[in-house]
């Protein structure tokens, strides 16, 4: 082999084992932090449940929330349906990232995912809506009604479970509505919610209740007048409960106002991250076609399959072992970094680590397919014999 062949394979080697260096990390990036699979499968490792009830213990949350909200129970019934909602999120965001749609539009992936009605109805399902009318009805008659009336509100909660489809149904109606003028999709808002059909609901089933058990002080009454007292009594007491509850935009105008700062922001950021995860991936493009270009070199110079394969077997073994000591003391030195803190949630312990040993197998996939790559290609150009014409 001539002087400027084993120069020319020298320097080929050496451009090569860079660039297969640098893969590595590239590779990695790639396949996990760009990867709208991979951000959605460690989500769904998380214990959602574990980590919004260590919050809201050492916080407590919005006491204008439903406190049930925040019951384990809860959590745990929609937790599976919330991480499915915001998977959605997570791909539409990222088909953006990675150049798939033109705009990001957060409000559009927003109100098909998190905000979508079906998460809501299922939230306020199992939250007990019912309960809350109840209460305010019985906090009307109590405000409202006479004392001799105030017997009414005893037979209140035998008509809050009749209430569900109702309440489940008006909840279904405002969500789209409210969701659209949250998320700045419509600018006006005004749901009209008759009290109606509910009032006549509680008033049936109550009074199915007063009859089957009167108080005391009237349970000697004739079932006719019982029924006349009962009217009389309802239709006092709640006369003044309007017929409708409106929601329009000045309930929620600041809320929106919120988010749509919040969402402007967001999609500004996301526009800046497009800029450079397009030109990551134009480097990772790059980077694959230099190493095709290196090893095509290195054959065509050195002209002979024993020796590419030496060559190219060592520049492989020599590429996997870096991965593999970077592989090693990335996992150490995060291991160290990652001590259990009192400032951590402690359901976060156990998954921070486990995602970051997920992030790396890409990289050590990659170093072992090096190492296994280049003891083949020694073994190989080891045992070739080339037939006297190739020769």
């Amino acid at each position: 082999m001539s002087v400027f062949k084993r120069v020319m394979l020298g320097l080929l080697s050496f451009l090569l084992i860079l660039p297969l260096c640098l893969f590595g990390p590239v590779l990695t990036v790639n396949s996990t932090a760009l990867s709208p699979e991979f951000v959605t499968t460690e989500l769904n490792k998380l214990d959602m449940t574990a980590l919004v009830n260590e919050i809201t213990s050492q916080s407590p949350p919005d006491p204008n929330l439903p406190p049930e909200l925040w019951s384990p129970a809860i959590i745990a019934k929609v937790e599976p349906l919330i991480k499915e909602k915001m998977g959605i999120a997570i791909h539409s965001v990222y088909d953006y990232l990675l150049g798939k749609t033109a705009n990001p539009n957060l409000a559009q992936i927003l109100g098909d995912s998190i905000l979508n009605k079906d998460l809501i109805t299922t939230v306020a399902n199992e939250i007990d809506i019912t309960t809350s009318v109840g209460d305010f009805l019985k906090q009307k008659i109590n405000e409202q009604a006479p004392p001799e009336q105030k017997y009414l509100v005893n037979y209140i909660d035998s008509a809050i479970l009749k209430l569900e489809p109702w309440a489940m149904e008006q909840i279904a109606i405002a969500a789209d509505p409210v969701v659209a003028y949250l998320l700045g999709r419509r600018q006006s808002l005004n749901v009209v919610i008759s009290l109606g059909p509910a009032i006549t609901i509680v008033e049936d089933t109550m009074r199915q209740a007063f009859l089957a058990s009167p108080p005391p002080e009237l349970a000697n009454l004739p079932p006719n007048t019982l029924e006349q007292h009962f009217n009389q009594d309802f239709r006092q007491a709640t006369q003044n409960i309007p017929s409708s509850v409106s929601l329009d935009e000045t309930a929620l105008r600041d809320l929106s106002r919120e988010i749509a700062t919040v969402i402007q922001e967001a999609e500004r950021r996301l526009t800046e991250a497009r800029q450079y995860v397009g030109y990551f991936r134009s480097g990772y493009i790059l980077l694959i076609v230099l190493i095709a270009l290196l090893i095509l070199g290195i054959i065509l110079v050195s002209h002979q399959i024993n020796t590419s394969a030496i060559i190219l077997g060592i520049i492989f073994l020599v590429g996997g072992a870096i991965q593999m000591a970077g592989f090693f003391l990335t996992k150490n030195f995060i291991s160290g970094q990652l001590p259990p803190s009192p400032d951590m949630p402690a359901a976060l312990w156990p998954w921070l680590p486990q995602v970051f040993n997920d992030a790396l197998k890409p990289l050590l996939i990659f170093g072992i397919g090096l190492l296994v790559m280049g003891v083949v290609l020694v073994v190989f150009s080891l045992v070739y014999k080339p037939h006297p014409a190739s020769a």
